[in-house]
This record gives structure tokens, C-alpha cells and sequence, in this order.
């Protein structure tokens, strides 16, 4: 090797060394950043003719453990759904009251219950059926405002599914967005690494939501499902939607025949 490819060979290491030192100083500034994976830059050798002559970029890539992430997912939307369970479940637990509290569900019924086997036993007693007409209203209270609370909860959880299936439709159009930047920009700039990044917060997102199975395609996009196997995105996304209904009542149930179906569906 004369001089100028010796100088051209260790000019090359600058510069890769240079890059490097920008890779290592946005994953050190970036450690806490939501959605950030390290970077590392890929080096390979410059071969002329039959010699090395020095080194070069093969661009930047993402190191992260795809099981990881994958675990990731499944357990978001585990989690997602667990807590919409949790939190209408305590909701519910409000409404009908403390075992034995006084304005419990089991208060009203237990106190009715104990006027009526009263009033058995003596049937004539005037102040006996005096408190049994009252308890008898005030159950017929308790019921009617539970049944009006019940199905306030329901009407807040069609407008929930509404808003949710919104938020799916915009993470879908998301990823179709960032995979469409990718197909330009290619998948080892460092701007394609910085989409990918969005695109698995954009995924992510969904996984709040529904549990999603994704797979990595080789050239750099992915294809979305349910666990069920629906499509959800495969170059372009699906259009969810969602019939909410304005007012449920006591008679709004689910049905498959959608004539009949008082509640919404997705």
C-alpha cells in the first residue's frame, strides 16, 4: 500500500470513528427518552481490488431483543384489559355497596326480607305493614337507581369502544405512514432508525388496545394481526368502526342478528 492509500485508509477510520462517536453520544443523550432504541453503527472493511483499504459505514441499525419486544406486546394488552375489568368492576362493587353497609343492595333486601316475616306473624299489625310498604319503596329505590347507574356505565363504555377504535384507526394509518417513509429512506439511515422507533410506538399504542401479533417482514415493514388471526395492517391498514348506541337501557343486549342488537359493535 503506498502513502496516499495509507492516508485515505486511516482518513476512512476517522471518519467511521467520528460517526461512531455521534451514534454513542445520541444513544447516551437519549437513554431516558420514551420509545428510544440504542443504536449501533455496522463497520465493514473497504475492499479494492484484492486488498483492504480501510473501513466504511454500513449504515446505522436498532439493537433490541425482538422476543422481548414481543412479550412486550402480549402483556400490554393483558394488562389493558385486566385494568378495564378492574376499574368497571370496582365501579360495580360502589354501586351495589359494602356487604352489610346501610345502603348496601343486601342492607335493602335483608331489611325487607325481616319486615315481611315480621308482618307474618302478626298480619293484622297496622305499624307492621306500614314498614313493610316502606321498606318495599325503599328497595324499589335502590333497584331503580342501580339500574340507572348500570346502564350509565354502559352507555361510558360504548363511548370508551368508540374513542378506542378511533385511536386503533390512527395507530393503523400510523404505521402505514412510517412504512411508506421507510420504502424511501431505506432501513439504515439514521432517520429510518428514528422511524422505526415511532412506528413501535405507534404499535404499541394499539397493543393498549387490542392484542396484536406482529411480524416482521424482510424488507423492513410489518404485517399486523389480532391473536385471532384478523388482518389489521399488511401494507395498508384496516378501517375499524364502531355503531355506538346514544342511549342503552335495561333492554339493550348484545345479539348476533344486528336488527336486533341493542348495543354497538365493532
Amino acid at each position: 500500500m503506498g502513502l496516499m492509500g495509507a492516508m485515505n485508509a486511516s482518513l476512512s477510520g476517522l471518519r467511521v470513528t467520528q460517526s461512531q462517536l455521534e451514534v454513542v453520544s445520541n444513544n447516551i443523550a437519549n437513554a431516558d427518552s420514551v420509545g428510544y432504541t440504542r443504536r449501533q453503527l455496522d463497520v465493514r472493511q473497504r475492499v479494492t481490488g484484492d486488498r483492504t483499504s480501510g473501513v466504511l459505514s454500513a449504515g446505522v441499525q436498532r439493537r433490541l431483543d425482538v422476543l422481548v419486544q414481543k412479550q412486550l406486546r402480549i402483556e400490554t394488552a393483558g394488562a389493558a384489559f385486566t385494568d378495564v375489568k378492574a376499574r368497571y368492576g370496582q365501579q360495580l362493587d360502589r354501586l351495589f355497596g359494602q356487604p352489610g353497609a346501610a345502603g348496601s343492595l343486601d342492607t335493602s333486601v335483608n331489611t325487607f326480607a325481616s319486615s315481611l316475616q315480621t308482618l307474618t306473624s302478626n298480619p293484622s299489625n297496622f305499624t307492621a305493614r306500614a314498614q313493610v310498604v316502606a321498606n318495599a319503596q325503599a328497595l324499589a329505590g335502590t333497584l331503580n337507581g342501580l339500574s340507572t347507574d348500570i346502564q350509565r356505565l354502559r352507555e361510558g363504555a360504548e363511548s370508551r369502544i368508540a374513542d378506542g377504535v378511533q385511536r386503533a384507526n390512527l395507530a393503523l394509518a400510523k404505521v402505514a405512514e412510517i412504512d411508506r417513509k421507510l420504502a424511501t429512506n431505506g432501513s439504515v439511515s439514521a432517520t429510518s432508525v428514528a422511524l422505526q422507533d415511532e412506528r413501535d410506538k405507534a404499535i404499541q399504542d394499539l397493543a393498549t388496545l387490542i392484542d396484536i401479533r406482529v411480524i416482521n417482514q424482510d424488507n423492513g415493514k410489518v404485517n399486523i394481526f389480532t391473536n385471532s388471526g384478523l388482518q389489521l395492517y399488511s401494507g395498508e391498514p384496516s378501517s375499524l368502526s364502531f355503531d355506538a348506541r346514544s342511549a342503552i337501557t335495561a333492554n339493550n343486549l348484545f345479539t348476533q342478528d344486528p336488527l336486533t342488537r341493542g348495543v354497538g359493535t365493532i
